[in-house]
């Protein structure tokens, strides 16, 4: 059973308040106490849960932040009992409420139980609207716990299926028959019968050879150099010619033949990244020099953050004149709003789109750069649009079926990932027997091994770790930027009173070090399920990092250079809490 993330799913959220609506206004509230809350206009219930009380356990208080970031206005979430009845509502969130932002919401009325919640104040309320909401209870549902979890309406198994149905059924007609601008279709406002599996998407074809017909990916000879691959940019855009040639001019010979091999491929290109090669920067170069060729790019990944982190690569680039009558990079962004990093929100359509569909169509074909997960509707590009190329991030851990829909969007396509790194996350072992679990990367890569540039010189790591990482996975492909990085230490000056198991642990020297706790197991060391969601969490490993970051602070470390990870979120929770009194978390 895949574990719910504690960010996402609230476990004991009391209802507090809950009342029939059945007003058809768009924009009408409802007051609970003294607050005033909006509405969504469902004929329905409207209801208030209480995600953390006034007197919170510690698990509660650590895990408040991570909830005032997960539910945010307009998010959709199911409603469910702590009993097993599994989804008696699905709702729509039209406020959450703290003690900051608590006055914005409050009445002229001043009635008093709310009227204490100021910013110390650590309860988080939830105020829901539901159309479809069902109270298993014969007595008073209020005062009683359930479970809350963000719904997010993506099904990955009928995006792979529809996509898959795409590339079998539909065809790739002569450019005698289908004007060049029809190249595919969105279902907005298109009929059924209107001939929809005649038109083409510009790739569809060679895709078929190459993904079923088992041919290899064709690379021609255009760019020797790179010095030849610029000139071949029009003169048009100096200012941001010249800034493409210094982020060139630092690039190593990997990563220059990597971007060369991208430009030199006629379909399907695979740059395999090593840990801490330069991905996201070989990325960065190759949507700038697109840009410059006037080319149109789909930025592309499984998650938001790996599309977030190449469009905040490119934010110093922006102010660079690249066409007339636009001041910056020609970006947008699509998807949830409330999960892209808040510093590219800015290019999301959202803030650009009045809501006229000629001027969603104007938007789309001014934006050469577009950047939308792998999970897209095809709906959401209109008819006419095709991109010069598709650059898929982190496509080694992407099923080959939900890679289909957004390389049919473009002419040419950059794979880009490891494949040495984890696989697609299938759950049913039947598909994993079936291949599911390899993706069109690895598969690829498998078949035509020359068709794939290798990034292999790190930039993160010194030679103790990479010589790990050399030995366990890469047969020793990995080599070092430079000596001085080979021979990068901790700075500490710890105290020779400090415990002999302590000082081993953080010894200069020591790259890697495993602390085994077996021996410790017990009544003290034993994994607990989170009495706040599905996870589990070790108290007793969480002080061994608590006493292992003390000691590193007080060695003179800084807070900002020690990181501390964890597989499970109720044991983040719980080194949160431990480890708050020393770092900002």
């Amino acid at each position: 059973m895949k574990r719910q993330n504690d960010g996402e799913t609230a476990l004991q959220a009391k209802l507090l308040f809950t009342e029939d609506c059945s007003r058809f206004k768009s924009h009408h509230r409802h007051t609970f106490s003294d607050v005033c809350v909006p509405c969504c206009g469902f004929r329905g219930s409207f209801c208030c849960f209480e995600l953390i009380p006034s007197t919170p356990s510690p698990e509660q208080a650590a895990l408040r932040a991570r909830l005032l970031t997960a539910f945010a206005e307009s998010d959709s979430v199911i409603i469910s009992t702590r009993d097993g009845r599994w989804a008696i509502g699905y709702a729509t969130v039209t406020a959450v409420l703290t003690g900051d932002n608590l006055p914005s919401f409050q009445s002229q009325a001043e009635l008093p139980s709310l009227s204490d919640a100021v910013s110390s104040d650590p309860r988080v309320w939830l105020f829901v609207s539901s159309s479809s909401f069902t109270l298993p209870y014969h007595h008073s549902p209020l005062h009683q716990f359930f479970r809350i979890d963000k719904y997010k309406s993506i099904d990955t198994s009928l995006i792979a299926v529809n996509n898959l149905a795409t590339f079998a059924a539909h065809i790739q007609a002569s450019a005698s028959t289908a004007p060049s601008q029809d190249t595919f279709f969105s279902q907005r406002g298109v009929d059924l019968n209107q001939n929809n599996t005649q038109m083409t998407y510009p790739a569809l074809k060679r895709l078929r050879e190459i993904l079923i017909e088992g041919k290899p990916p064709r690379m021609a000879c255009h760019y020797r150099s790179m010095e030849a691959l610029l000139n071949d940019c029009p003169n048009t855009h100096s200012s941001l010619l010249r800034a493409v040639r210094a982020l060139v001019s630092r690039c190593n010979a990997d990563q220059t033949a990597a971007i060369l091999h991208c430009f030199n491929s006629e379909d399907v290109a695979i740059v395999q990244g090593l840990p801490g090669t330069g991905k996201t920067t070989i990325i960065t170069i190759i949507v700038l020099i697109s840009v410059l060729k006037n080319q149109r790019v789909l930025l592309s990944s499984h998650t938001h953050t790996a599309i977030d982190n190449v469009l905040i690569k490119l934010l110093p680039y922006r102010w660079v004149v690249v066409i007339p009558s636009l001041a910056d990079l020609p970006t947008l962004r699509i998807g949830d709003y409330s999960r892209l990093h808040p510093s590219v929100r800015q290019f999301h359509l959202s803030q650009r789109w009045s809501g006229s569909f000629d001027e969603y169509v104007s938007i789309m074909n001014d934006s050469l750069i577009v950047g939308a997960t792998v999970y897209t509707s095809v709906a959401q590009f209109p008819r006419g649009v095709v991109f010069d190329r598709c650059i898929i991030d982190e496509a080694g851990q992407i099923t080959e079926p939900s890679t289909l829909q957004v390389m049919l969007l473009s002419h040419k396509t950059l794979l880009v990932g490891d494949s040495m790194q984890l696989p697609p996350l299938v759950q049913s072992n039947n598909l994993i027997d079936d291949g599911l679990s390899e993706s069109l990367l690895s598969r690829l890569e498998k078949a035509f091994p020359e068709c794939a540039a290798r990034l292999c010189i790190q930039y993160r790591m010194n030679k103790g770790i990479m010589a790990l990482t050399n030995h366990l996975i890469y047969n020793h492909c990995l080599s070092s930027a430079s000596t001085q990085l080979d021979s990068a230490v901790l700075t500490l000056s710890l105290p020779p009173s400090i415990p002999n198991w302590v000082a081993t642990t953080l010894l200069p020297q020591h790259y890697v070090v495993f602390v085994n706790t077996d021996s410790c197991w017990g009544e003290k060391n034993h994994e607990i399920p989170s009495a706040v969601s599905s996870s589990h969490q070790n108290p007793f490993e969480a002080k061994i990092v608590e006493n292992l970051v003390t000691q590193m602070v007080a060695g003179g470390m800084e807070c900002a250079d020690i990181g501390v990870i964890s597989p499970y979120s109720a044991q983040v929770a719980c080194l949160s809490t431990c480890l708050r009194k020393y770092c900002k978390l």
